[in-house]
């Protein structure tokens, strides 16, 4: 499922790693810390695109740059993060 968002992107071949529900459950810290690690990629350049606090806080807590994803669910966080965002996977 996720891999076919990344190709509607036109972004196939550009990533390295997409997780997804199994891994949130080693905790999503632990699941950048993991993916950095095995791919020998530094935090900075690397990019956690996500739509929760928890991904926010695994991204920082790692020092990787973040990308919001707004959903009508983190309206909050929206109003919080500085950064930058986008709206859909549609283009």
């Amino acid at each position: 499922r996720n891999r076919r968002k990344v190709n509607q992107m036109r972004m196939a071949g550009r990533h390295e790693q997409i997780t997804g529900s199994v891994e949130w459950a080693m905790g999503k810290v632990k699941v950048v810390v993991d993916v950095l690690k095995r791919l020998h990629c530094p935090s900075e350049e690397a990019l956690v695109v996500g739509d929760s606090e928890t991904d926010l806080c695994a991204a920082e807590m790692n020092n990787v740059a973040f990308l919001l994803r707004c959903t009508p669910f983190n309206q909050d966080l929206q109003k919080r993060f500085q950064g930058s965002s986008f709206e859909s996977l549609s283009y």
